[in-house]
């Protein structure tokens, strides 16, 4: 063999060899590289899942951000801003700006009835204690009638010591009173409130009890979830809507900021939770079923209002 054909077949060999000892080498990184891709990826959707679920779902037994049925609600409820629990499965809405009550079914959200019951405001919030329906604007003034009422009603006006300052957003039944929860300023004349305030309405004699039942600031929440281990900032707290728990007696109070802060009858804070701001663009109403379903509703922000179902998960 001469010897310039001797070195090609060296040459070959040698590359032979080495393509055979680079490649394997080449194709574990590249799988180590997609593997940690992989891995990267499912940690980070691990962790912002963990934020809406960073609380005692034991305790609070609701999946929060993963309703059951979500339901578009009519052009009508775009600014869809209260919600009461009514009967055998229907529920009443108020919208921010029009004197109208909306019964709409929990099960599709469609609209059943519509009673005018005023002149174009914003209400903010409403309430059904036995037959009497209430409704409160923002700037504290109550409306009331015998409800359902036909297609218009009269509604009686009570003024009430709040003002457009406390701005109006919350109220559930409590017993036979009714609990008003400001979203802005706690303080009302002749009381002053460090933060937002709750206050009973006693609709038979149209008085506000005072002192207040409860106050909270932002930094008591602060304090409650710091040292939660992934939803431990919140930027503000504003109360669009509260419900009482028809079970566990809690106080679900709903903030435009996309959390519930949750506190027991002793008015003391139970757990706060995150809200997705995929599921939620704009919450504004809350309630439950005697059952303990959960509803809430949120504006639609230019688009449809919507309504979402939660199933309470009690073992």
């Amino acid at each position: 063999m001469s010897s310039s054909k001797h070195r090609f077949l060296t040459i070959i060999q040698v590359t032979s060899n080495t393509t055979q000892s680079i490649f394997p080498s080449i194709l574990c990184t590249l799988l180590l590289s997609v593997i940690q891709l992989e891995c990267t990826g499912i940690q980070e959707a691990k962790t912002v899942d963990s934020v809406f679920m960073d609380y005692d779902l034991e305790r609070i037994p609701y999946h929060f951000n993963t309703p059951v049925a979500t339901h578009p609600l009519h052009y009508d409820l775009e600014e869809i801003s209260g919600l009461s629990y009514y009967q055998n499965g229907q529920l009443l809405a108020v919208q921010d700006e029009s004197g109208t009550l909306f019964v709409i079914s929990a099960s599709d959200g469609k609209i059943l009835q519509k009673v005018k019951f005023g002149k174009s405001g914003d209400y903010e919030c409403l309430e059904l204690l036995g037959d009497q329906l209430f409704v409160m604007k923002s700037n504290g003034d109550l409306y009331s009638w015998s409800f359902p009422g036909d297609g218009e009603v009269s509604p009686l006006k009570t003024n009430t010591p709040f003002t457009i300052d406390n701005d109006i957003e919350g109220m559930g039944a409590w017993d036979d009173k009714l609990l008003i929860v400001t979203k802005a300023s706690g303080d009302i004349k002749g009381n002053k409130v460090k933060g937002k305030g709750g206050y009973f309405f006693d609709p038979l004699t149209g008085t506000l009890q005072t002192p207040e039942a409860f106050s909270i600031e932002k930094k008591d929440i602060d304090r409650f979830i710091e040292n939660k281990k992934y939803f431990n900032s919140l930027n503000d707290f504003d109360p669009s809507a509260v419900s009482i728990h028809p079970i566990s007696k809690d106080i679900y109070i709903l903030s435009a900021d996309r959390c519930i802060v949750i506190m027991d009858p002793k008015f003391e804070i139970v757990e706060v939770i995150k809200l997705d701001p995929k599921v939620y663009k704009q919450p504004e109403g809350i309630c439950f079923s005697p059952q303990g379903t959960l509803y809430i509703s949120s504006e639609g922000g230019g688009a449809r209002g919507r309504l979402m179902e939660i199933t309470y998960q009690i073992k």
